[in-house]
């Protein structure tokens, strides 16, 4: 199966201390596994790297270390796709016309069953 990660996904699994760091953790175990075909938008790439080093985190992501996170987790598991700037302005007008915006959509994760253990979420990536 094939699957498009954001920027809120990667960075949540490459933040412990995230909300979201189990479910984003988990999903990018599953593709790190081969069990997933990942793609990623090239200005992905960048504002994963943005993000994590102008984030107030404690400790500070460090570029050198940011870099790092990229180079080892993400770049050699995911394709990337990049688009030209006709298919960008595109794309937006698409959007566009669709009604499409960027506010958050709630969707609920399935109960987990009684016997099923909770996520481990110490790996550090």
């Amino acid at each position: 199966m094939k699957v498009y990660c954001d920027t809120t996904v990667l960075v949540a699994a490459s933040v412990s201390s995230h909300p979201h760091h189990a479910q984003s953790l988990a999903l990018l175990k599953h593709i790190r596994g081969g069990k997933l075909d990942a793609v990623i938008s090239a200005h992905g790439i960048a504002e994963f790297y943005a993000v994590l080093t102008r984030a107030p985190l404690t400790p500070p992501v460090y570029p050198s270390e940011a870099w790092r996170l990229l180079a080892e987790n993400i770049l050699p598991h995911f394709h990337i796709a990049a688009l030209s700037a006709t298919q960008y302005t595109s794309l937006l007008r698409q959007a566009a016309e669709k009604g499409m915006d960027r506010r958050p959509r709630v969707r609920r994760a399935p109960p987990r069953r009684r016997h099923q253990q909770p996520l481990q979420a110490n790996l550090h990536l």
